[in-house]
């Protein structure tokens, strides 16, 4: 039976954590950890690790966006009114709830040792 070390699980399940530490627990520190991690261990880890790695910090940038921006482009549109600002919530809420069951997912993935999408 081979270690985790050797193809890749460990890393590659540290790496989807963080990226849920990141959306859960805190925002920005665990971004910057994981950048730190891809810095320090891209060159000498297996693809596998490599790709989830890649994958954590992508996922966080782009929830990044999807959350903070497209709230704060509803709110800048219909802050205005009681509605709005429910409509502002209901997306902040509901799509926080996406990207963290697309992390869920991604953990599930790096623990088995597979890749996300069409490689596996």
């Amino acid at each position: 039976m081979q270690k985790a070390q050797n193809n890749g699980h460990q890393l590659a399940s540290i790496a989807a954590m963080m990226y849920l530490v990141n959306l859960l627990l805190l925002p920005g520190i665990a971004l910057g950890a994981l950048i730190w991690m891809r810095s320090r261990y891209a060159a000498s880890s297996p693809p596998l690790a490599v790709y989830h790695l890649r994958l954590a910090i992508n996922a966080s940038l782009i929830a990044i966006l999807v959350i903070a921006g497209g709230s704060a482009a509803l709110w800048l549109l219909f802050s205005h009114s009681a509605t709005g600002i429910s409509m502002v919530l209901l997306y902040a809420i509901t799509s926080h709830t996406f990207c963290v069951l697309w992390g869920i997912f991604c953990l599930a993935r790096a623990m088995s040792g597979k890749y996300v999408g069409k490689h596996g």
